[in-house]
């Protein structure tokens, strides 16, 4: 096997190839490109179950309690974002000054609280969380920084789209279904609903008069006008609802996957 000889990434070296920075993250005012810093590495493990388990005794293993749900449900996980920012000198007179830097993107971005955090690699998703840790190193001789941002982070990503959004140039193709979710009651009717993300989710109501929906053996009686009942929550994959009244009825959320 031949050998390979490695180094550390300069400004040069982008520059050289005419690339432009084009991955990154935006947590409120905070946008890593127009701050003029190249990803370098993206990680997020998989979350940690929340597990509820019995050991029973005089019986072989355990009870696992975790999916009484219906589904697995998940504590935070951290994300960690590796940057890189090039010819930024230890300088106080120099506006671009490494430490102004420091103080700057500290400023931006710790004292937010829990907001989407969008990621280029999933431009119609986003996450949300908090920051949790900023490490700066610098490099005097290099007049570079190594950027590392940790978030903690809801488990699942969201898609900024409504599930509703009928415009054809953002359909996701491996995530997005195309399904009717307005229906014209007229008594009892039966209705079945797909969720294609891999979390529950509590849908947005809509009913122009009075209305009974039965999901999942609940009997849940709606009102004119938008509801949000938790007693309404669709599995991922096909959910059967029953609807009694009359009128127009809507469905409508964010589906959310694992990354």
């Amino acid at each position: 096997m031949g050998q390979y000889e490695f180094h550390s990434p300069t400004a040069t070296d982008f520059n050289d190839t005419g690339s432009q920075i084009t991955q990154g993250i935006r947590f409120g005012e905070f946008d890593t490109i127009k701050e003029e810093l190249y990803l370098l590495d993206r990680s997020a493990d998989a979350p940690k179950e929340k597990e509820v388990t019995e050991s029973i005794a005089f019986q072989q293993g355990i009870y696992d309690f975790s999916q009484m749900t219906g589904e697995r449900i998940f504590e935070n996980r951290d994300v960690v974002f590796k940057f890189m920012l090039f010819n930024r000198k230890y300088n106080l007179e120099n506006p671009n000054d490494r430490i102004r830097f420091e103080n700057r993107i500290k400023k931006l971005i710790m004292p937010l609280g829990v907001q989407a955090l969008y990621d280029t690699h999933n431009p119609t998703w986003y996450l949300l969380g908090k920051a949790t840790g900023i490490t700066l190193s610098h490099e005097e001789n290099m007049n570079r920084v190594t950027v590392t941002l940790t978030f903690s982070c809801y488990p699942f990503m969201i898609d900024s789209k409504p599930e509703s959004s009928d415009i054809w140039d953002n359909f996701d193709f491996e995530n997005d279904i195309a399904q009717e979710l307005t229906y014209q009651i007229a008594g009892t009717e039966s209705l079945t609903l797909f969720n294609v993300g891999a979390a529950g989710v509590t849908p947005e109501v809509k009913t122009t008069a009075a209305m009974t929906v039965v999901s999942s053996g609940n009997q849940i009686k709606l009102p004119a006008g938008t509801t949000t009942s938790e007693l309404i929550r669709l599995a991922p994959g096909e959910n059967l609802l029953t609807v009694t009244g009359t009128g127009t009825i809507s469905f409508d959320w964010h589906k959310e996957m694992m990354v």
